[in-house]
């Protein structure tokens, strides 16, 4: 079974101090089910507004099973030591964005691991099929990773039309510069006729 991407941005605010959710963090290590997970902020060339937790599972009833005991239940210890990340989530009200997505292609490690991490959330144009658009997800994935920069593509489980493809680079704006040319603004420039996107860059440190 593929694993399962566990997305999860919020806006910042000055009472988030990354500090604060160490321990909570600290404990997914120990979790039935748990293979890694990441946090950080949103690059400062786009505002560092966002707040981003990544954590990739073995699958989602086992992630649902963790999210159970440290988030819904109130009396355990784990809970207690969940609720900095329960409040920060709370807070962020509909501005929160929080995704399953099922790894299809690449490994995410390695792009969470660089020191910059591109997240694509991608959806088809109105009169684009979601296989046009995978198809091309796929295609853009394989010359990134073939390339030097390692890439995953996953799909999503609430939203079935929603993509996923995670990308690590030096930087944005060594990202931003080499997407200008070939080989890859061409597939750019043609993922663009059927996809829309939503891109941002983040800084990620490994919990665990």
């Amino acid at each position: 079974m593929a694993p399962i991407i566990h997305y999860v941005a919020f806006p910042v605010t000055a009472s988030h101090d990354l500090a604060q959710f160490k321990e909570a963090f600290g404990l997914l290590g120990k979790a039935d089910g748990h293979i890694s997970s990441f946090q950080g902020l949103q690059v400062t060339e786009e505002g560092a507004k966002n707040l981003y937790f990544i954590s990739i599972w073995e699958s989602i009833a086992l992630h649902k099973k963790f999210g159970e005991i440290s988030l819904v239940q109130q009396d355990n210890d784990i809970a207690k030591q969940f609720r900095p990340v329960k409040d920060a989530m709370s807070a962020a009200g509909d501005n929160l964005v929080r995704y399953h997505f099922h790894l299809v292609k690449g490994t995410a490690i390695p792009a969470l691991e660089s020191k910059t991490t591109e997240f694509a959330l991608i959806t088809p144009k109105k009169d684009a099929s979601f296989e046009s658009v995978s198809k091309l997800g796929l295609k853009v994935r394989d010359v990134w990773d073939s390339n030097g920069h390692p890439a995953a593509f996953a799909t999503g489980e609430e939203n079935h039309d929603l993509i996923l493809i995670i990308v690590g680079w030096p930087s944005t704006t060594y990202h931003l510069d080499t997407v200008k040319s070939d080989p890859y603004v061409s597939i750019v420039n043609e993922f663009a006729q059927v996809g829309t996107f939503d891109i941002t860059h983040a800084n990620l440190e490994r919990n665990n």
